[in-house]
């Protein structure tokens, strides 16, 4: 007895459990066996899912979310922080930032972490195809081992028979659903499969920008103190201007503005109390009548306005160093230079600003333009400005 009557023999009476008798047993027993064994990889599948990086991405976020929502962070604790961000189960681009932020601490964390480069396109990041690939090769090999068996189960009845006729078909459907209920069932395992890793995908990005509005909240910016503005800093901030124009010829560096180095208390001397005069007690009561009652002291807004310049000013300056870093980073696109350059317009338009910070919004204009000039090859379009 050959292997193929072994296979016919064991399928038609041995594995009649069901006792449907031996036409309908081969196919019977193949359909609950492929079936159930696509079932059981299919839960395989959803533990291979429960361990993927993706998984642990969404977990580690909530996690380092849950630390930031409780505590803030300074240069005092940072290494608390650090130890949640550089951890292994941390996307590479959210380390990437936020080493970026520690260097340049200018600005929110999340400005310096990419969602895009995070994430990517979904149907192409295996984090979120966990178990997937694994499910629909297992179903499809077992689908197509069934249909052999159930075609070698019911090779002499479909070779005796005429397949184009009625009863030929009859015989040959009892093999195609070998093929054809198992396949079914990997085609349902895998897209309940495939929605959970869609939803995996939706929660991790939620969790993602919850955890990147903590980071910017808590997250205190690590500068030293800044030196004080006043208004005359304006025309320090045009100069540093003239620099980063006439620079560009030369490629040199941005030129550090500074003011006026913060004066330190001096200690004071004090000196001793002299003796008080001697008075009678009719003179001290025609000096007290003299004294006039103290006036209250008014509302001390000479340093509220002296603070809301040098806000103001810092966010000027910030603004000449955006410009300036925009047109010396390679990865700036054109469109990134029209972006900014459209928001500083936006931020002139509608702002309430003196004519000298006016202009100095128009020079950081035109460095903008000069660069874009530059990247599509017409630099013979710059127009110096006055």
């Amino acid at each position: 007895m050959n292997f193929i009557d072994r296979v016919q023999e064991f399928l038609r009476e041995t594995a009649d459990v069901f006792n449907v008798g031996e036409h309908q047993s081969a196919a019977l027993f193949l359909i609950v066996v492929s079936a159930a064994l696509i079932i059981v990889f299919g839960l395989i599948a959803l533990g291979i899912r429960s361990a993927s990086a993706g998984r642990k991405f969404k977990k580690h976020l909530e996690n380092t979310t849950a630390y930031l929502e409780a505590n803030e962070t300074d240069v005092d604790n940072v290494d608390k922080l650090n130890a949640y961000i550089q951890d292994d189960k941390m996307a590479r681009s959210v380390k990437k930032g936020w080493g970026a932020f520690l260097d340049q601490q200018t600005g929110y964390p999340s400005d310096y972490i990419s969602e895009a480069e995070t994430f990517g396109d979904r149907k192409l990041n295996p984090d979120y195809k966990g178990g997937s690939a694994f499910f629909w090769t297992i179903g499809v090999v077992i689908s197509l081992i069934s249909a052999v068996l159930g075609v070698v189960a019911y090779w002499d009845e479909v070779a005796a028979g005429s397949i184009g006729s009625l009863e030929g078909i009859k015989l040959v459907l009892p093999a195609i659903l070998c093929f054809a209920v198992p396949f079914a069932v990997t085609i349902v395992g895998g897209a309940i499969l495939g929605g959970l890793n869609k939803s995996l995908y939706k929660k991790t990005r939620a969790a993602f920008e919850k955890f990147a509005d903590a980071l910017d909240s808590s997250v205190i910016i690590f500068r030293e103190p800044e030196d004080e503005f006043i208004s005359e800093n304006i025309e320090e901030i045009n100069a540093a201007i003239d620099d980063i124009i006439a620079g560009k010829l030369g490629d040199s560096e941005i030129l550090e503005i500074v003011t006026a180095p913060e004066v330190e208390e001096s200690s004071v001397v004090e000196e001793a109390p002299a003796p008080e005069p001697i008075v009678t007690e009719p003179e001290r009561e025609e000096a007290a009548a003299d004294v006039a009652p103290e006036p209250e002291p008014e509302p001390e807004t000479d340093e509220m306005d002296e603070e809301l310049m040098r806000q103001r000013q810092q966010a000027l300056l910030q603004i000449v160093i955006l410009s300036d870093r925009a047109t010396r980073d390679p990865s700036v696109s054109e469109q990134d230079l029209i972006d900014l350059a459209t928001y500083l317009d936006d931020t002139m338009t509608n702002g309430e600003f003196t004519d000298e910070e006016r202009q100095l919004f128009m020079r950081c204009y035109f460095i903008l333009q000069a660069r874009y000039f530059e990247m599509i090859g017409r630099p013979d379009l710059i127009n110096p400005i006055d």
